[in-house]
């Protein structure tokens, strides 16, 4: 799933956020093969019994941490820089975050 989530969830998150609705089902399969279909596929043959007792819960635990890889791995530009840019948000008030 590292693999694959390095991959895909940047370009997927990119796709949202640009709205490019055009790419949208592959987004969502990129995202739902990531975070379901890989994983099913590898307990499938390793032991179905597990698959069947926590594939809700990791699919859940999955997606948070796909979503987390594409807003880290979104930024283009150096790790300096978003350390940067989220301590400039940081410092601003509330009322100025929109």
């Amino acid at each position: 799933m590292a693999t694959l989530a390095c991959l895909t969830a940047p370009w997927s998150l990119r796709t949202l956020l640009e709205r490019r609705w055009r790419m949208l089902p592959y987004a969502l399969f990129f995202a739902w093969f990531t975070v379901d279909g890989s994983y099913a596929i590898c307990w499938h043959f390793n032991d179905p019994a597990a698959l069947a007792l926590v594939r809700e819960a990791s699919f859940a635990a999955s997606l948070v941490l796909y979503g987390m890889c594409g807003v880290v791995w979104l930024h283009r530009g150096s790790p300096r820089q978003l350390l940067e840019a989220a301590r400039a948000i940081a410092r601003k008030p509330l009322d100025q975050h929109a």
